[in-house]
């Protein structure tokens, strides 16, 4: 289901450094599960939960590894903007 939501980056960052913090070994096989609500975005991870507030475009849910999360939110920086435009369909994600 495609999910659609603009956020301040830093809070992205923030969100994503939260769900980082003790993973060890498990970082690079953990998943993220992101659930975008008119209430805002909630991201959810093993043993990890970590809420922001979005601009809800449309509404919906999105799996994906935390990796990867870690990583679009990474790319989303190097936009050098205070909000920023992410897009999760099937089999992919687009910033901007």
């Amino acid at each position: 289901m495609p999910v659609e939501f603009t956020a301040l980056t830093d809070d992205l960052k923030r969100a994503a450094r939260q769900l980082e913090v003790n993973r060890g070994e498990f970082n690079e096989t953990d998943i993220a599960d992101l659930v975008v609500s008119p209430s805002g975005l909630e991201i959810r991870a093993v043993g990890t939960e970590t809420c922001v507030k979005v601009n809800v475009k449309q509404p919906g849910a999105a799996r994906l590894p935390l990796k990867l999360f870690v990583k679009i939110v990474d790319m989303a920086q190097t936009y050098h903007q205070r909000q920023i435009t992410i897009f999760f369909d099937d089999k992919c994600a687009r910033v901007g």
